[in-house]
């Protein structure tokens, strides 16, 4: 259950982050409805797995610095 947790987090965040969307870190955690300190497990988690992953300040958001999205999901082979 705990990795449905964080797999489904990701996807959200990933998803705001592609768009943009995600404001302070704080208003994120809201938005998602964790903890600040959840979030930064995503991010790291995220970061871990090849996600360049940056926050701009001035437009307060974090962004990708290569595009890219995250998939969870089980791909059967051929």
């Amino acid at each position: 259950m705990i990795f449905e947790k964080y797999a489904e987090m990701i996807e959200r965040i990933d998803q705001m982050i592609r768009l943009k969307n995600t404001g302070t870190p704080e208003e994120l955690a809201k938005k998602l409805g964790i903890s600040e300190s959840t979030l930064y497990v995503c991010l790291d988690i995220m970061k871990g797995r090849g996600a360049n992953i940056e926050y701009d300040k001035y437009a307060k958001t974090y962004f990708y610095l290569s595009e890219g999205e995250f998939d969870f999901h089980f791909i059967p082979k051929k």
